[in-house]
């Protein structure tokens, strides 16, 4: 697992390591969620992308599905995060074909 304060650290950590599943939140500083997953769809488009937000309204619902392949409300259990991870794992083929 990696960690990053910011988008640009996400996409850094990115460039230097291969990477399964990218969580994160929709409002940070600099670079939100969605600007963070469309970068990251660009030059990474076999990394499973989840995005976490306090607020998914329908129209930001609507544009973070089309770069995330989950979306998630925050508050947001450890148990239901694992889970969604686990299961954007287990469907990789199905979301990226053959891996």
């Amino acid at each position: 697992m990696f960690f990053a304060d910011s988008g640009q650290k996400a996409l850094e950590l990115l460039a230097e390591n291969q990477v399964d599943v990218i969580v994160t939140d929709m409002c940070m500083p600099g670079m939100d969620g969605v600007k963070l997953l469309t970068e990251v769809m660009k030059h990474y488009p076999c990394t499973a992308r989840i995005i976490l937000s306090g607020n998914l309204y329908k129209e930001m619902h609507v544009f973070s599905s089309k770069t995330a392949h989950k979306s998630l409300s925050k508050p947001c259990d450890t148990e239901k995060l694992i889970k969604s991870i686990e299961q954007v794992l287990e469907n990789k083929e199905g979301l990226f074909g053959k891996v």
